[in-house]
């Protein structure tokens, strides 16, 4: 069992995200809250916030994704929900359950609201570690695998160690999107001055007919499927930011790595070049030579 967990600002288009069709998504169960759909969810919780008049509440919500190690039906994983939810202190708050089975692996997201009706605001310091903590109770209770902290890193490590490969066969980072575009990945770039200075992993979301077309499906990639990958990235719409899987992967070293490719490329082409002018040069002096 993996489970992730962190403090969100929250948005109408990440709770719609939850809840879309293309994830074939379940809605589990509720507490606290009288919403019927994603929208009235997330103004029911977002109206709650307001009763929060401290500082320190820009991110109100803590998103949870949780992967059971083993197939559950839907009352299964609603039963799954509500524990977990127990066990991490939300019986007072606001949250929702929605199960995604649009992958290898179907999990949870979980939505809690930090703000309780009584206005104080819920801790989020060390909420990974508390939702791990919290994983491996349920886990040891129901005789499931549980991945240690140190197994998630080197799936982190797996995901970083292919985004590094992409740009070492890149000259250009729209060369370097199309190839993770054919793995089934996203390339989300923040720019300045037409510089690119960010970098976020996203789950490429292609048409159902396209999906035939992906490259490699099940190829081991550092000890993982590319199935595997796809799911750990999927599991959040946020993805991964490249200092998430890799503190000392930076983007300027793969600006250096494109330019030192393109220098590489450029290099390979002028030899190539130099070559046949040889042997055009040749041919032409044996071709003077028998004329004579």
């Amino acid at each position: 069992m993996v489970t992730k967990a962190k403090s969100v600002k929250g948005s109408l288009s990440a709770a719609h995200y939850k809840e879309k069709g293309e994830k074939n998504a379940v809605f589990l169960c509720q507490n606290k809250m009288d919403a019927i759909d994603y929208r009235e969810r997330y103004e029911e919780m977002k109206l709650l916030t307001t009763l929060y008049k401290g500082r320190g509440g820009q991110k109100p919500f803590i998103e949870q994704v949780i992967s059971p190690s083993v197939s559950l039906t839907d009352d299964e994983l609603r039963e799954l929900a509500l524990e977990y939810a127990q066990k991490m202190g939300f019986e007072n708050h606001q949250w929702y359950a929605v199960a995604h089975r649009n992958t290898a692996h179907p999990h949870i997201h979980l939505i809690a609201n930090r703000v309780g009706f009584d206005g104080k605001l819920m801790s989020d310091s060390f909420i990974g570690d508390r939702s791990g903590k919290v994983a491996e109770q349920i886990a040891k209770k129901r005789g499931w695998k549980q991945i240690r902290g140190d197994q998630n890193k080197a799936l982190r490590t797996a995901i970083s160690k292919m985004v590094y490969s992409i740009f070492e066969r890149s000259t250009s980072w729209e060369e370097a999107k199309e190839k993770a575009k054919e793995l089934r990945f996203y390339f989300k770039t923040q720019e300045r001055n037409g510089e690119v200075i960010g970098l976020r992993i996203m789950p490429y979301l292609k048409e159902e007919e396209e999906k035939s077309k992906i490259k490699e499906y099940n190829q081991n990639y550092y000890g993982y499927t590319l199935t595997s990958l796809q799911d750990d990235i999927s599991n959040s719409e946020n993805g991964y930011k490249l200092s998430e899987l890799d503190r000392k992967l930076k983007v300027k070293d793969l600006n250096k790595l494109l330019i030192n490719n393109q220098i590489k490329k450029g290099n390979e082409r002028r030899k190539q070049e130099t070559a046949e002018q040889r042997d055009n040069i040749e041919r032409s002096v044996r071709k003077s030579y028998f004329r004579r």
